[in-house]
């Protein structure tokens, strides 16, 4: 089925070119919707003066040589984003998925969408390629793994696994300053069953845990208003006991020196994946 369409006040085409007959696959559908519109939107900022993004979809059995080598030999669902846009050189292709690298100018991207994306696919055993070129556009290819035999459809169309495990408890404040890191957090963590409160700094992070109690405290270290490390001192400064997990590219030395390291105070390296993050959440909270 074929779909065209011009996107509203761009002149940018879109053009839909979907199986009719999909595979089920086993995928958070807010996170695979993050991944598409991250890859959408890099698809515009490469076509400033107007181009074509054609969104397709595909069975790609498992005898397929063009599988990635991460997906071989099985049977997979293609989602595919090609764009007609400036491209990228092989030096930018080879760097796309490290975490905080961009080409964009200061403020207009965090480096962060890219490898989060990976990190996804990492996840849900699947892959993610680039093809691109200066001048000729960038085509990214999503691989999806078959769901399992015995996997259901639930009443809203999603794919699940057939023995999900029981839902987790306890209410989770995240503090982090980074917007598409949050959200991300937010989402994965609510579908495991947490209750989970979002903060975009310190100082409302210190209002959000003062009005109600939490079980846990994933905080960024380097953030606006009020540094995580402000924000843990000042709950200890309150008297207020509860675990917390920085998340950071170093730790400093003092915050290792510290007696609650280890026991209260803990650190998980940033970026950190989902599957990570998720574990170390399920390691403080015993669910």
């Amino acid at each position: 089925m074929e779909w065209c369409g011009r996107a509203i006040g761009a002149s940018i085409e879109i053009r839909q070119v979907l199986a009719t007959d999909l595979w089920p696959v086993l995928i958070d559908v807010s996170q695979i919707e993050t991944a598409l519109l991250n890859i959408a939107l890099n698809a515009r900022d490469a076509m400033p003066g107007g181009g074509v993004l054609v969104i397709e979809t595909a069975n790609i059995p498992a005898g397929n040589p063009e599988l990635p080598v991460e997906v071989a030999g099985q049977d997979c669902v293609l989602v595919s984003l090609r764009d007609t846009g400036t491209g990228m050189s092989r030096e930018v292709i080879e760097r796309a998925f490290e975490p905080f690298f961009t080409t964009k100018p200061a403020g207009r991207g965090t480096g962060l969408g890219m490898a989060m994306i990976k990190s996804l696919m990492d996840q849900q055993h699947g892959s993610v390629t680039v093809e691109s070129a200066p001048g000729r556009g960038t085509t990214v290819e999503f691989f999806l793994p078959l769901a399992p035999a015995g996997a259901i459809r639930s009443a809203s169309g999603e794919w699940r696994a057939p023995a999900a495990a029981a839902a987790a408890s306890g209410t989770i404040l995240i503090a982090e300053d980074e917007e598409p890191l949050r959200r991300v957090a937010k989402r994965v963590l609510e579908r495991e069953g947490y209750t989970v409160l979002v903060a975009t700094n310190g100082k409302e992070a210190l209002d959000l845990i003062r009005a109600r109690p939490v079980d846990l405290v994933i905080s960024d270290l380097m953030m606006p208003k009020m540094t995580g490390l402000e924000f843990y001192h000042a709950l200890r400064g309150d008297r207020i006991n509860v675990k917390f997990l920085f998340t950071s590219g170093h730790a400093p030395d003092d915050l290792r020196s510290s007696p609650e390291f280890g026991t209260i105070l803990h650190m998980m390296p940033k970026p950190w994946d989902v599957p990570h993050l998720l574990a170390k959440v399920r390691e403080l909270l015993g669910v």
